[in-house]
């Protein structure tokens, strides 16, 4: 790369990086600037990008150079930095495990936290005990809800609805809790999974995991749905409801199905947290995956590419929901219009603890 190429590329990753500090109030309305000299020393470059960056944001308004008492180069546009407030809704009664909940929440708020720093934006995590002390909100203003129950969505947008603010449900379990909502097809996650179960050739697949909560009830939804297309019964012996919370008890669901006069060469496990039990399980029981029986999981968490055999799994675009989730809100907070459901579709992730059945 040539010297003034190399400059054209620094200078417009400078002016980013300024224009960035001065929309979030990391540099204030009327502060200076660093001097010229200490500006080279901290982006490493010659004066010559500096110069052409310090231009530009000087051409659109946002500082100016000031000769004389008082010299330097101040910022002069005043910014209220677009403020997103994530309630966390983590309380009350829950539909998840809260093992799942948090695994959840962790990869949300980071989606939220890196697109809200590329939008200039502020970010305040608040939790319910927390609602009474919130101070009173602007234009500049939006909530994220992150709820665990269809009431914690409803909770949300009540408060965002007396605040007078918009508000985005962020994976919320379908539609009509919040005005505005992002959220994941979990039916088509589990459809997918089960489809390539029986695409591997296995004619008995169980389902262990939760049925009835707002959670999970897509992910039955979409295995029966995948069974039936391949002309497969729903037997309701293969389907063995657990909480996902305790390992003995998928153990049991595991030994349960195991049991029957023709036992499943396939399960579906409705999380990884469930898969990763019965993985355990399957050893105990000296039966080999996938060469006797394959196990499929959903969530595609860390542990399931670290486990052996790696775990086949449905990714649950957890990261980039935080991210479209902000996105939108943003929008919204500047009067553009959004539709009012926004659907992520997940996706199979293979790995090797599935296999077709063994003749």
């Amino acid at each position: 790369m040539t010297e003034q190429l190399k400059n054209q590329s620094m200078h417009r990753h400078i002016y980013l990086d300024l224009e960035r500090k001065i929309v979030t109030g990391e540099i204030g309305f009327m502060d200076q600037l660093p001097t010229l000299p200490r500006l080279c020393d901290l982006y490493g470059v010659s004066e010559a990008p500096i110069r052409r960056a310090l231009d530009e944001l000087s051409r659109d308004g946002l500082i100016e150079k000031r000769r004389g008492r008082g010299k330097g180069t101040v910022v002069i546009k005043r910014l209220v930095p677009t403020t997103m407030r994530g309630l966390l809704m983590l309380g009350g009664q829950e539909q998840k495990s809260r093992i799942e909940a948090c695994h959840e929440v962790f990869d949300l708020i980071a989606g939220i936290q890196e697109a809200s720093r590329e939008r200039g934006c502020r970010v305040q995590m608040v939790s319910r005990d927390g609602f009474d002390s919130l101070p009173s909100a602007d234009r500049s203003t939006g909530y994220l809800i992150i709820g665990m129950s269809a009431d914690d969505y409803r909770a949300g947008a009540e408060l965002a609805a007396r605040h007078g603010v918009p508000a985005i449900g962020v994976n919320a379990p379908g539609t009509g809790h919040v005005a505005s909502a992002v959220r994941v097809d979990m039916r088509y996650g589990a459809y997918s999974a089960v489809t390539y179960l029986a695409q591997l050739g296995h004619r008995r697949i169980a389902y262990i995991g939760g049925t009835r909560s707002a959670w999970m009830a897509p992910r039955v939804e979409g295995y029966r749905q995948a069974l039936e297309e391949y002309g497969l019964p729903f037997l309701p012996e293969l389907v063995r409801e657990t909480s996902g919370l305790d390992e003995a008890e998928d153990a049991n669901a595991l030994s349960a199905v195991m049991d029957l006069p023709e036992a499943p060469t396939a399960l579906f496990a409705a999380s990884d947290f469930r898969a990763l039990h019965l993985l355990n399980a399957c050893r105990k029981l000296g039966l080999k995956v996938p060469r006797q029986t394959s196990i499929c999981g959903y969530d595609d968490i860390g542990e399931a590419a670290a486990v052996e055999p790696g775990l086949t799994t449905v990714h649950h675009p957890r990261h980039e929901l935080g991210r479209i989730a902000v996105e939108r809100l943003y929008d919204l907070i500047h009067d553009e219009a959004v539709p009012s459901d926004f659907v992520v579709r997940p996706h199979l992730v293979v790995r090797e603890s599935c296999a077709p059945p063994a003749r």
